[in-house]
C-alpha cells in the first residue's frame, strides 16, 4: 500500500503524546488521517532542507482529543 499525506495545522493529544493530523489518501482513493508524532529524514546530509521544508508548515491548532 501507498499513501500520499499532507500535513495540517491540527495537533491532536493521543494517549498523552501531541501528534500532527496528516490528511492523505491511499494509491487506491482511499481517504485516511495519519497521526505523526515524528517525522526525520532518512540522509543526515538532507536535514537542513528538511528542517526548511518542515518549518513552512502552518502554525498548529491544538486538540485534547480526536474526534471525528
Amino acid at each position: 500500500m501507498q499513501v500520499t499525506i499532507e500535513s495540517t495545522e491540527e495537533i491532536i493529544k493521543i494517549d498523552g503524546v501531541q501528534t500532527r493530523l496528516w490528511k492523505g489518501t491511499t494509491d487506491t482513493g482511499i481517504k485516511v488521517h495519519c497521526f505523526i508524532h515524528r517525522i526525520s529524514p532518512q540522509q543526515h546530509d538532507q536535514l537542513e532542507e528538511f528542517e526548511n521544508e518542515f518549518i513552512e508548515q502552518p502554525k498548529p491548532i491544538t486538540h485534547e482529543h480526536y474526534r471525528k
